[in-house]
């Protein structure tokens, strides 16, 4: 009985030595994660909820998809009369009239500046298919020329007038005669060099660009007073006459010749050949020569 009280007061001093250092243990972390805890930056507020303006964005794109889809669904078909065709397109209720337009030119050849769409009235550019009132196989009529007819139009204008001699009937010209010699092209020859055209050089090149591409006074088939322009970045040759200027596509052309004139040194009628036979010729009389050679490279390159 006397040995174990003296065994257990030996204990209490080991039991309280791990008590003491379990509490010191346990106060270091206390204070460990106190520190963390102050050291760490807030949590803001509502940190997992999202923005207010990133959701509106979301909604917004939401609301536009989901009209961009009903527009898709509401789809419709129209037919657009053009002389003997009858043209289909498929619009929704906000296309513009101009978007059907744009359809139309590549379909038709007829360039949108020069259509007029017809349905109870004149379409406007800028009016939707909804508002104009246009639904499924509603019937459109284009009125319009397609711009390669336009070329055409313009250059039959061209070879009609310049092809007119100025009085007379022309004779048949015989084989190997010179153009000067012929009665249709004699009697303009004989009007000699116009008042005003550059001095004509024989044996000498020059280009064009040194009289800004343009060639004054020169006289066309019915021997009026005509200038030619070359209009290089629009690829278009321009014959500028008194009350008239007409404009021609280089790629018209089919080819460019000239003769020199008897008697006139250093000028040549200038040939160009308009259309598939020589009876779309266009002659121009009193072309300097010295830019004859680069008139033909400026056309047919």
């Amino acid at each position: 009985m006397s040995d174990q009280p003296g065994a257990v007061a030996e204990d209490l001093p080991l039991k309280r030595g791990i008590d003491d250092v379990t509490a010191v243990e346990g106060g270091q972390a206390e204070a460990g994660a106190a520190g963390a805890a102050e050291s760490s930056p807030p949590i803001a507020a509502g940190a997992d909820e999202e923005p207010k303006g990133q959701a509106d964005t979301s909604a917004d794109s939401v609301d536009a998809m989901a009209t961009e889809a009903a527009d898709e669904a509401d789809r419709f078909t129209v037919v657009v009369n053009f002389k003997k065709q009858k043209l289909e397109i498929s619009v929704r209720p906000s296309d513009l009239v101009a978007d059907i337009k744009a359809k139309l030119e590549d379909m038709t050849g007829v360039e949108k500046a020069n259509q007029k769409l017809m349905f109870k009235g004149m379409l406007q550019d800028a009016s939707t298919t909804e508002a104009a009132g246009l639904k499924e196989g509603a019937k459109i009529m284009l009125i319009g020329t397609p711009t390669q007819e336009i070329r055409m139009e313009a250059l039959a204008a061209v070879v009609a007038h310049t092809m007119q001699p100025a009085a007379g009937a022309a004779a048949a010209p015989k084989k190997g005669e010179r153009l000067q010699d012929q009665t249709e092209h004699k009697k303009v020859v004989e009007k000699g060099v116009p008042p005003g055209a550059d001095k004509g050089q024989s044996g000498r090149k020059m280009r064009l660009y040194e009289t800004n591409n343009v060639i004054n006074n020169l006289w066309d088939k019915r021997g009026e007073a005509v200038r030619l322009t070359f209009k290089l970045e629009d690829n278009q040759l321009w014959i500028g006459a008194k009350t008239r200027t007409t404009k021609l596509n280089l790629d018209q052309i089919r080819s460019v010749t000239w003769e020199s004139i008897a008697g006139h040194d250093g000028y040549c009628i200038l040939v160009l050949q308009a259309g598939p036979t020589d009876k779309s010729n266009l002659f121009f009389y009193f072309v300097p020569a010295q830019y004859c050679d680069d008139i033909r490279r400026c056309i047919m390159s």
